[in-house]
């Protein structure tokens, strides 16, 4: 029986927590949306990754809002940009408000099913870039849910973010501790055949794995198109600091 609503787009943040959850005993009903975002096929991934773990999972279309948010490189405002994820230019990946309407939503459920949980899997490494994905604003979240939703909410409700404060390097080593696979989770945000290695989130993504000490070379299942980008970004980016 699920005991709470998990948040997943598909991508090694999202999918590695659920892994977390199910480790700690909790067993979550997954709820993915779709904004209109370029990278669409993360939506696959996570779908197949309720599958493999036995767990519920639906798709909420958020996509009639998206031409009203449409400012953004996730949803073809404009181009994804290339390089490290703590670049400035990754400021052009925001999607306004959307981890509150995303939040709000798995809320809605978890008080609706009388569930004792939402979960999400924004990180440390989104700090700089995403207003949504700070910890002030899950502790204000929290907050306004709880008052939202005055005596229909369990009194032990929660607002879990098991990465808040961890960094894409920890959620990486957790993934190689819980035995993730890599291959079926999608980061990209090109959403093209295979991973581009070039965009932000693939930067991130290939730095984070190299990271883990104890992974054998082959560890890494997924494609991607440059396997050596990611090293070149990473410098310059030091350099840059």
């Amino acid at each position: 029986m699920n005991d709470g609503v998990a948040i997943v787009s598909g991508g090694l943040d999202s999918v590695t927590m659920v892994y977390h959850l199910i480790a700690e005993g909790l067993r979550p009903r997954l709820i993915s949306f779709d904004y209109g975002q370029r990278h669409k096929k993360e939506l696959q991934f996570a779908e197949r990754a309720a599958y493999d773990l036995g767990l519920s999972w639906n798709l909420v279309d958020l996509s009639s809002i998206t031409g009203l948010i449409a400012s953004s490189a996730l949803t073809f405002g404009q181009e994804v940009p290339e390089g490290h994820y703590a670049e400035d230019n990754m400021a052009l990946t925001v999607v306004p408000n959307r981890n509150m309407m995303m939040l709000s939503v798995a809320a809605a459920i978890a008080v609706s099913d009388k569930l004792k949980y939402v979960a999400a899997g924004m990180h440390a490494g989104d700090h700089a870039q995403y207003p949504d994905c700070r910890p002030e604003f899950i502790d204000s979240l929290y907050y306004t849910i709880k008052q939202a939703n005055k005596g229909f909410i369990r009194s032990d409700f929660q607002v879990l973010a098991p990465w808040i404060n961890r960094t894409k390097n920890d959620i990486a080593q957790a993934a190689f501790d819980l035995d993730v696979p890599l291959d079926k989770t999608w980061s990209c945000y090109k959403g093209e055949e295979v991973h581009c290695g070039r965009c932000g989130t693939c930067v991130e993504r290939l730095e984070a794995i190299a990271s883990v000490e104890d992974a054998s070379d082959d560890w890494d299942k997924t494609e991607y198109a440059d396997t050596e980008f990611w090293k070149i970004a990473v410098a310059e980016f030091q350099v840059s600091k």
